[in-house]
């Protein structure tokens, strides 16, 4: 079935790849051969952090077992 119909299956991939959804109206665009006329407004901007770090900042616990002595003393 695939093998069938491989080049529906690559305009299907291609679209998934550049959009990554597709709405079922696009989907059967797609397949039909037509263009799913969606405007692509560049690249999307994702915020992402550059710095820091993403473990939470602890107190040492105090006490005989948050603060052992050194070997040997």
């Amino acid at each position: 079935m695939l093998s069938e119909h491989i080049d529906q299956l690559h305009a299907l991939a291609g679209a998934l790849l550049e959009y990554e959804t597709l709405t079922g109206d696009e989907i059967k665009k797609l397949i039909a051969g037509e263009e799913i006329g969606r405007i692509d407004n560049g690249p999307k901007t994702t915020i992402v952090a550059t710095a820091g770090t993403s473990v939470p900042k602890t107190r040492r616990p105090t006490g005989p077992f948050g603060n052992p002595s050194p070997a040997g003393t």
